[in-house]
């Protein structure tokens, strides 16, 4: 509502620009986030792949996650640096790597913490089982690329048409500005623009969340 009383802007653009805001904002938040676990499985998928060639040498579980624990860089590098650090203290490995999978919530760590928490139980062959969670988390992280490679046609299309819309207000607005000034100082004037705007958010919002990987 700043705007209402900083530049007297009609109250349905303040209600609607906050909400878009808002919207939007989190969008964005969910983008990073978006982008964080993908970095975080990619990196994932590398340190499999050193801990299979560090077993396959003769190294133990301890030695294979230092091996993989030197090669990569934030953040995953914290997370395999605490764990470590809290196997050398005398925490249980099994509550470790069950810890793992609680804070990083994705399929992938949840798989790689139990293979190796039920490995520290039973004992075992590990390069075998590695490697095929390793396998495992390379055809997920293909296959989320080619999910959002084409859904991101249908955003990129989306986006063209909310901005056609302006662009065709912008033309009306040149033709005539103050007959559209006039529309859109009218209380049904701004509740039809405002609506509009409201909606088109809501809508890009929406295509998101039904576009959202689930498997």
């Amino acid at each position: 509502m700043g705007l209402y009383f900083l530049v007297g802007m009609p109250w349905p653009y303040c209600v609607s620009l906050a909400v878009i805001a808002s919207l939007l904002g989190s969008q964005f938040e969910s983008f990073l986030a978006t982008r964080k676990e993908a970095k975080l499985e990619a990196q994932l998928a590398d340190a499999v792949d050193i801990m299979v060639g560090a077993l396959g040498a003769g190294a133990g579980v301890a030695g294979a996650l230092e091996a993989a624990l030197q090669e990569t860089h934030a953040p995953l590098r914290g997370q395999l640096e605490e764990i470590l650090g809290r196997i050398r203290l005398g925490d249980q490995p099994q509550s470790v790597f069950q810890n793992l999978s609680e804070r990083i919530p994705l399929e992938t760590f949840l798989l790689f913490a139990s293979t190796l928490a039920v490995h520290w139980e039973v004992g075992g062959s590990l390069a075998p089982t590695l490697a095929t969670v390793g396998r495992t988390i390379r055809d997920r992280i293909d296959i989320s690329r080619r999910i959002r490679s084409n859904t991101a046609q249908s955003t990129i299309s989306t986006m063209m048409m909310v901005g056609l819309t302006y662009f065709i207000a912008l033309v009306v607005y040149n033709n005539g500005p103050e007959q559209m000034k006039a529309f859109l100082g009218t209380s049904i004037g701004s509740f039809f623009a405002a609506g509009s705007m409201l909606l088109q958010a809501v809508g890009i919002v929406w295509m998101s969340y039904i576009s959202r990987m689930k498997f």
